[in-house]
Protein backbone atom coordinates (compact mmCIF):
# COMPACT_ATOMS: atom_id res chain seq x y z
CA UNK A 1 0.00 0.00 0.00
CA UNK A 2 1.68 3.49 -1.24
CA UNK A 3 -0.65 5.71 1.24
CA UNK A 4 -3.18 5.54 4.42
CA UNK A 5 -5.19 7.69 5.89
CA UNK A 6 -5.57 7.35 9.42
CA UNK A 7 -7.79 8.77 12.10
CA UNK A 8 -10.06 10.85 8.93
CA UNK A 9 -13.71 10.93 9.20
CA UNK A 10 -14.74 8.66 5.92
CA UNK A 11 -18.03 9.23 3.69
CA UNK A 12 -17.71 5.83 2.50
CA UNK A 13 -20.72 5.80 0.04
CA UNK A 14 -21.76 2.57 1.24
CA UNK A 15 -25.35 1.84 2.55
CA UNK A 16 -24.47 -0.46 5.65
CA UNK A 17 -21.62 1.81 6.78
CA UNK A 18 -21.67 5.03 5.29
CA UNK A 19 -19.15 7.02 7.81
CA UNK A 20 -16.73 6.03 9.44
CA UNK A 21 -15.65 8.41 12.32
CA UNK A 22 -12.09 7.16 13.35
CA UNK A 23 -11.55 5.51 9.74
CA UNK A 24 -8.74 4.15 7.22
CA UNK A 25 -7.96 4.64 3.56
CA UNK A 26 -5.88 2.61 1.67
CA UNK A 27 -4.15 4.29 -2.03
CA UNK A 28 -2.17 2.18 -4.37
CA UNK A 29 -1.37 4.19 -7.39
CA UNK A 30 -4.34 5.84 -8.20
CA UNK A 31 -6.97 3.51 -6.60
CA UNK A 32 -8.37 3.11 -3.25
CA UNK A 33 -7.88 -0.30 -2.24
CA UNK A 34 -8.87 -0.26 1.80
CA UNK A 35 -11.82 1.28 3.72
CA UNK A 36 -12.24 0.56 6.88
CA UNK A 37 -12.66 1.39 10.86
CA UNK A 38 -9.46 -0.76 11.62
CA UNK A 39 -6.01 -0.30 10.39
CA UNK A 40 -5.15 -2.52 7.52
CA UNK A 41 -2.65 -5.80 8.33
CA UNK A 42 -0.73 -4.88 5.44
CA UNK A 43 1.84 -1.92 6.19
CA UNK A 44 1.83 1.56 4.30
CA UNK A 45 4.95 3.47 2.57
CA UNK A 46 3.66 6.44 3.70
CA UNK A 47 0.98 7.40 6.76
CA UNK A 48 -1.37 10.43 7.05
CA UNK A 49 -2.88 11.44 9.90
CA UNK A 50 -6.30 12.47 9.15
CA UNK A 51 -6.93 14.46 12.07
CA UNK A 52 -10.29 13.96 11.66
CA UNK A 53 -10.76 15.89 8.64
CA UNK A 54 -13.36 15.21 6.34
CA UNK A 55 -12.27 12.61 3.25
CA UNK A 56 -14.72 11.79 0.55
CA UNK A 57 -15.18 10.76 -3.07
CA UNK A 58 -14.46 13.65 -5.58
CA UNK A 59 -17.51 15.77 -6.80
CA UNK A 60 -18.48 15.63 -10.48
CA UNK A 61 -19.31 18.72 -12.07
CA UNK A 62 -21.85 17.69 -14.72
CA UNK A 63 -22.18 21.13 -16.77
CA UNK A 64 -19.38 23.21 -16.73
CA UNK A 65 -17.65 26.43 -18.77
CA UNK A 66 -14.84 26.23 -17.14
CA UNK A 67 -12.95 29.25 -19.33
CA UNK A 68 -15.80 31.50 -18.44
CA UNK A 69 -14.19 32.20 -14.75
CA UNK A 70 -12.63 35.06 -16.74
CA UNK A 71 -15.95 36.42 -17.32
CA UNK A 72 -17.21 36.29 -13.89
CA UNK A 73 -19.41 39.27 -12.73
CA UNK A 74 -19.25 40.77 -16.02
CA UNK A 75 -22.35 41.74 -17.92
CA UNK A 76 -24.45 40.81 -14.27
CA UNK A 77 -28.27 41.00 -13.87
CA UNK A 78 -29.51 40.94 -17.47
CA UNK A 79 -32.15 38.45 -19.13
CA UNK A 80 -30.50 35.81 -20.46
CA UNK A 81 -30.73 36.15 -24.27
CA UNK A 82 -29.68 39.67 -23.86
CA UNK A 83 -26.73 38.18 -21.88
CA UNK A 84 -26.00 35.95 -24.07
CA UNK A 85 -26.07 37.68 -27.34
CA UNK A 86 -25.45 41.21 -26.45
CA UNK A 87 -22.92 40.67 -23.63
CA UNK A 88 -21.35 37.17 -23.50
CA UNK A 89 -21.00 35.67 -26.77
CA UNK A 90 -19.14 39.53 -28.14
CA UNK A 91 -17.05 38.98 -25.39
CA UNK A 92 -16.28 35.30 -25.80
CA UNK A 93 -15.66 36.42 -29.55
CA UNK A 94 -12.21 37.60 -28.75
CA UNK A 95 -11.29 35.15 -26.65
CA UNK A 96 -8.33 33.47 -28.28
CA UNK A 97 -6.00 30.26 -27.18
CA UNK A 98 -4.21 32.07 -24.52
CA UNK A 99 -7.29 33.63 -23.18
CA UNK A 100 -9.13 30.26 -22.87
CA UNK A 101 -6.19 28.50 -21.24
CA UNK A 102 -5.51 30.82 -18.50
CA UNK A 103 -9.42 30.77 -17.75
CA UNK A 104 -9.56 26.87 -17.68
CA UNK A 105 -6.66 26.82 -15.23
CA UNK A 106 -8.36 29.37 -12.83
CA UNK A 107 -11.89 26.55 -13.26
CA UNK A 108 -9.91 24.14 -12.54
CA UNK A 109 -7.83 25.35 -9.60
CA UNK A 110 -11.24 26.29 -8.03
CA UNK A 111 -12.75 22.86 -8.87
CA UNK A 112 -9.61 21.38 -6.72
CA UNK A 113 -9.72 23.45 -4.38
CA UNK A 114 -13.59 22.61 -3.70
CA UNK A 115 -13.32 19.04 -3.99
CA UNK A 116 -14.08 18.35 -7.70
CA UNK A 117 -12.57 16.05 -9.56
CA UNK A 118 -13.99 15.59 -13.14
CA UNK A 119 -16.31 17.91 -15.01
CA UNK A 120 -18.31 17.68 -18.20
CA UNK A 121 -16.84 21.22 -19.54
CA UNK A 122 -18.79 22.72 -22.74
CA UNK A 123 -16.18 25.46 -24.40
CA UNK A 124 -14.25 26.86 -27.03
CA UNK A 125 -10.53 25.86 -27.99
CA UNK A 126 -10.93 21.75 -26.81
CA UNK A 127 -6.76 21.61 -26.93
CA UNK A 128 -6.40 24.09 -24.62
CA UNK A 129 -9.21 22.84 -22.20
CA UNK A 130 -7.74 19.17 -22.60
CA UNK A 131 -3.90 20.19 -22.17
CA UNK A 132 -5.00 21.95 -18.94
CA UNK A 133 -7.24 18.87 -17.94
CA UNK A 134 -4.09 17.17 -18.15
CA UNK A 135 -1.96 19.02 -16.44
CA UNK A 136 -4.01 19.50 -13.48
CA UNK A 137 -4.51 15.96 -12.96
CA UNK A 138 -8.47 15.97 -12.93
CA UNK A 139 -11.08 14.45 -15.52
CA UNK A 140 -13.22 15.99 -18.09
CA UNK A 141 -15.42 14.99 -20.56
CA UNK A 142 -15.25 17.79 -23.00
CA UNK A 143 -17.53 18.92 -25.25
CA UNK A 144 -17.75 21.62 -28.29
CA UNK A 145 -20.64 24.15 -28.28
CA UNK A 146 -21.84 23.57 -31.93
CA UNK A 147 -23.74 26.96 -32.55
CA UNK A 148 -25.75 27.32 -35.79
CA UNK A 149 -27.94 30.55 -35.78
CA UNK A 150 -28.72 30.26 -39.28
CA UNK A 151 -28.89 26.82 -40.42
CA UNK A 152 -28.70 28.05 -44.24
CA UNK A 153 -25.27 28.99 -43.91
CA UNK A 154 -24.58 25.82 -41.92
CA UNK A 155 -21.80 22.98 -43.08
CA UNK A 156 -21.42 20.31 -40.56
CA UNK A 157 -17.73 20.05 -42.32
CA UNK A 158 -16.53 23.04 -42.34
CA UNK A 159 -17.63 23.89 -38.57
CA UNK A 160 -15.41 25.36 -36.58
CA UNK A 161 -16.91 22.84 -33.62
CA UNK A 162 -16.69 19.82 -36.01
CA UNK A 163 -12.89 20.62 -36.92
CA UNK A 164 -12.08 21.13 -33.59
CA UNK A 165 -13.57 17.85 -31.99
CA UNK A 166 -11.79 15.88 -34.96
CA UNK A 167 -8.61 17.55 -33.97
CA UNK A 168 -8.83 16.93 -30.41
CA UNK A 169 -9.80 13.24 -30.80
CA UNK A 170 -6.82 12.92 -32.90
CA UNK A 171 -4.43 14.33 -30.40
CA UNK A 172 -5.96 13.20 -26.91
CA UNK A 173 -7.49 10.10 -27.71
CA UNK A 174 -6.20 7.36 -25.06
CA UNK A 175 -3.97 9.50 -23.36
CA UNK A 176 -3.45 9.85 -19.52
CA UNK A 177 -5.56 6.63 -18.30
CA UNK A 178 -8.92 7.47 -20.69
CA UNK A 179 -8.97 11.11 -18.19
CA UNK A 180 -9.75 13.12 -21.09
CA UNK A 181 -12.95 12.15 -22.68
CA UNK A 182 -13.91 13.93 -26.07
CA UNK A 183 -17.32 14.30 -27.57
CA UNK A 184 -20.05 16.59 -29.43
CA UNK A 185 -22.34 19.02 -28.20
CA UNK A 186 -25.08 21.02 -29.07
CA UNK A 187 -25.07 24.80 -27.60
CA UNK A 188 -28.50 24.86 -26.84
CA UNK A 189 -31.99 24.56 -28.39
CA UNK A 190 -32.04 28.03 -29.16
CA UNK A 191 -28.45 28.05 -30.99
Amino acid sequence: MDILFSDIIVITMDDESPVLLHGYVGIEGRRVTYVGDKPPTEPAARMISGNRRLLMPGLINSHSHLPMALLRGYADDYRLQEWLFDHIFPAEGKLDERCVAAGVRLGLAECIRFGVVSCTDMYLHLSQIAEAVLEAGTKANITNSFLCLDMDKFDFEKDRGTMQVREVLARFRGTKDGRNIVDAGRHAEYT
